[in-house]
Parts: structure tokens; sequence; C-alpha cells
């Protein structure tokens, strides 16, 4: 069923010819943030190989990675209507690996398993030598082995009023999580089944 994106609710789901998404959060000017629903075509990469010392998504390989290597592809798919946004390390971006806080809120929202363990992009507090990631349970960790090849969930804001195709078979429950889940958190038993992701 076609639906404007601003119309589906927070944690619905489309689907597309590049992979299923999830509704993140409304924003301004009826955009939408939205993320894949799991890690983004199996890829898996370094954080950073070529500094040993710095935990700066900004200047990070994996950054570099996803700018040249697959914006491209939500290009094809978006076209214009990829919005950019200022993130949590008050940059702009018009894709970026999922920061702690968006993650934060698609577990609220959409309790699952992942098919990989994937990269944050928000620092791990103040210790510039740690990255943060999340296993594919579900439970946020971190690491020092920046050369370490995990996962990517990928966010970008898109214009609210483009129409997607609304993806019923994706079936979850859809669940309140209370506990801190920037921690380990209990993971609830959900059915779904993931469509339409490039191998």
């Amino acid at each position: 069923m076609y639906k404007k994106l601003k119309e589906l609710n927070i944690g619905g789901t489309f689907k597309s010819n590049l992979c299923d998404f999830v509704v993140i959060e409304k924003k301004e000017n009826e955009t939408v943030l939205v993320a894949t629903y799991d890690t983004f075509n199996n890829i898996k990469c370094n954080f950073n190989v070529t500094s040993k010392t710095e935990n700066m998504y900004a200047s990070s390989d994996l950054r570099k990675y996803i700018e040249n290597k697959i914006y491209g592809k939500f290009v094809e798919q978006f076209g214009k209507n990829i919005i950019p946004y200022k993130s949590d390390d008050d940059m702009l971006y018009l894709i970026r690996s999922i920061s702690l806080s968006e993650y934060n809120i698609f577990r609220n929202k959409c309790c699952k398993a992942f098919s990989s363990d994937f990269w944050l992009a928000s620092k791990y507090n103040s210790d510039e030598k740690t990255v943060m990631y999340v296993e594919a349970s579900g439970s946020v960790k971190n690491t020092k082995h920046y050369g370490e090849k995990k996962g990517l969930i990928l966010v970008c804001v898109l214009d609210g009023n483009i129409e997607v195709d609304e993806d019923p078979k994706v079936k979850e429950k859809i669940v309140s999580i209370e506990t801190d889940i920037g921690y380990e958190s209990h993971m609830r038993e959900i059915s779904y089944e993931r469509l339409g992701v490039i191998q």
C-alpha cells in the first residue's frame, strides 16, 4: 500500500528497491528520519584503519566508505528527496551510520535482532581510543579494535511528501523498553520477515 512517508507512524516500515526502511523520527518541515531495517546489504567495514587514536566518526574511514561507496545507491532510490540534517556531532550529513541516540529510538519502537553487529557513529564517552557498536542481539558495546569488520545501519532524512510502499509483511511486536538501552537490555521475542535487501 502506497502512502506519503509522513503518514507512517514511528516504527512503521516501508520497502524499496534498495532495502527495507523503518521510520525513526518525524522532523521539522515535514521531513522524516529513516533507518535501514537491518544491516545494509550485508556489507561489513572497518571503523578506522588509518588512525588508531581517534574515535571521531566525522574523520573516520567508515564515513568515507559510506559517502563514497553507498551514498550513490541512496541517490538512485530517493533522488533529491534526501535532505541534509545536523547530527549529534553538530555536522551536516546526507547519509550516515546510525548514532546512539537514534538507535535508542529504533530499539524503543522495534525490539529486534539484526543480521550482524554494526557500528555506531557516536563517540564512547571521552575515551579517544574506543568506539561503539551494537551486537546482532541488540546490546550496545564498545571496542578498541578499529580494524574489526562490522555491518552498517544507515540513516538519512527524506522529504515526508514522497510516496512509499508501506510493508505489511514486516511483522513485529512493537514494544516499549523502559530500561536504559545504552547498556544491556533484555531481548524480547519477535517475529519479522525481511524483504527486498540486495545481497
